[in-house]
């Protein structure tokens, strides 16, 4: 989880106006969604549901679904939705229910609805690529109500892996205790259940929850990314245990500037001219990209090519057009030089002995145009005197 909200990061940063700054947390034991959903409530104690031990109670009220949530948020002023709710919202929708409440919870659900479903669990990745986008609108989506400060975490992490595992990855113990009321593949809460090698045991006040209203509550997670054989529910996407994948989540804050400083824009570069002076029908250019891309420095690709001026004024492009990529990720000055090799045309002769220039052209946003660059370079054309086969010299 931790890794999709970092990837999340880098596309929200690369929004003019927009900036993040990704932290971490640690998630609750066992970490699966109905504890860490009543955790990142406010509250004062948590406790097991004593009807359905797999649900949590928030000072003794239901955290289950968005209606208990939105009872629990009340009482701090703050209010909950979901996803699909607030896309149908218009914004001045937005605008309203934000100036309503103190703290607006926006629960989004796709990956765990895709991962923990045995037939979906091999979609997982896509499960991510659809949230990358569907979060990136929401954000959006919740700027334009002047929402400017949001937070985006999760209630846990998962492992994933996609392929079939092996026999190594299995536990051939099950858990034993007084009682065994949940029983998943990464983890399991009983009554008084029996330590054993295979699992890390815990009671209910060393996860947090309150003991006096839990005694006797025992949680086991398998050590390492060990699963559970049990019937039904997927293999490849998991959750529950204390791997650092299910339990480091990301906090991710967003924040919607104001200032052209904000944007996003392409990053810079300059021509490296070595010399003024060509002699042949071939230039090798250098270029030095002044930045590592990321963030708010996007990548750009411009095309380079040598250009004449004719007696009557008119600009002649005398050589190929080579596209030259401003993409480059490091940090050290020594890894961002970029060459690009100019080969003059026939119509290149009625230029000799006059100066030509290095220009470059770049498409505009959104269309194909070319405009031309500020930056160029000058050069003496003269092409040197070559004897033939014969001996003679041209």
């Amino acid at each position: 989880r931790y890794e999709v909200a970092q990837e999340l990061s880098e596309r929200i940063d690369r929004e003019s106006r927009f900036s993040t700054k990704l932290n971490m947390q640690y998630s609750v034991l066992p970490s699966y969604t109905q504890l860490g959903m009543a955790a990142l409530l406010p509250h004062g104690s948590l406790e097991f549901d004593s009807k359905d031990r797999l649900y949590v109670l928030a000072d003794g009220r239901s955290a289950k679904g968005i209606e208990a949530r939105t009872a629990i948020l009340s009482a701090v002023g703050g209010k909950a939705i979901r996803y699909d709710d607030l896309t149908k919202l218009k914004v001045s929708e937005i605008k309203e229910l934000y100036k309503s409440c103190n703290v607006l919870y926006v629960y989004h659900n796709h990956i765990d609805a895709t991962g923990d479903t045995e037939k979906t669990e091999s979609e997982t990745v896509d499960a991510c690529e659809k949230t990358f986008k569907e979060l990136g609108e929401v954000v959006k989506k919740l700027a334009s109500g002047n929402v400017h400060n949001m937070i985006i975490t999760a209630d846990h992490g998962f492992l994933y892996q996609d392929r079939d595992l092996d026999s190594t990855e299995w536990l051939s113990e099950q858990p034993k205790g007084d009682a065994v009321w949940v029983r998943k593949r990464r983890f399991s809460i009983g009554s008084n259940l029996a330590p054993g090698r295979a699992f890390v045991t815990f009671n209910a006040a060393q996860i947090g929850m309150d003991d006096a209203r839990n005694e006797g509550i025992s949680i086991q997670v398998p050590n390492s990314i060990m699963r559970l054989r049990m019937q039904g529910t997927g293999v490849k996407y998991v959750h529950g245990g204390a791997a650092l994948q299910e339990i480091v989540v990301p906090v991710l804050h967003v924040s919607k500037g104001r200032s052209a400083a904000d944007d996003v824009r392409p990053v810079e570069f300059t021509i490296l001219q070595r010399t003024d002076r060509l002699s042949s029908r071939q230039l090798t250019v250098e270029f030095f990209q002044n930045e590592p891309v990321g963030g708010k420095i996007r990548a750009r690709t411009v095309l380079a090519g040598l250009w004449g001026r004719d007696a009557a004024g008119n600009d002649v492009l005398i050589s190929n057009e080579t596209p030259v990529a401003f993409d480059l990720l490091g940090q050290e000055k020594s890894e961002r030089h970029v060459t690009a090799t100019l080969m003059l045309t026939s119509d290149a002769e009625r230029f000799n002995g006059t100066n030509i220039e290095l220009r470059l052209r770049e498409k505009t946003d959104g269309s194909n145009v070319l405009v031309m660059l500020d930056q160029k370079a000058r050069y003496f054309f003269k092409q040197g005197v070559v004897a033939d086969d014969a001996g003679f010299f041209d």
